[in-house]
């Protein structure tokens, strides 16, 4: 292997946060979604079963990530996200209020 590249293990330990390997992984095929809406990637390459990343590339990933999320805070025009809804959760509230006003005799 050409020591200029590292491994995502080698990645894991030098990045920002200690994010695990997987994580790295991931963000080298799916990439991260930026708070603007853009999925942004870590460059890589792969050797056999190997991914490698360039230090340079593993830096530029990062400030892109903080650029982009950057903008979105500027810019009031990007995608919003909603808040999560949990039809389980729902379900189970709508059932204990309606077992509470039972047990209360409403």
């Amino acid at each position: 292997m050409n020591s200029e590249y590292l491994t995502l293990a080698e990645a894991a330990k030098i990045a920002p946060g200690r994010p695990s390997t997987t994580a790295l992984w991931r963000w080298t095929r799916k990439g991260l979604l930026a708070r603007s809406g853009e999925r942004i990637r870590i460059p890589h390459i792969r050797v056999g079963r190997y991914i490698l990343i360039h230090p340079d590339e593993l830096a530029a990933f990062f400030k892109r990530l903080a650029e982009a999320d950057a903008t979105a805070l500027i810019d009031d025009s990007g995608p919003r996200s909603r808040p999560r809804r949990d039809s389980r959760n729902d379900k189970a509230r709508e059932a204990a209020i309606e077992q509470a006003r039972r047990d209360l005799g409403e």
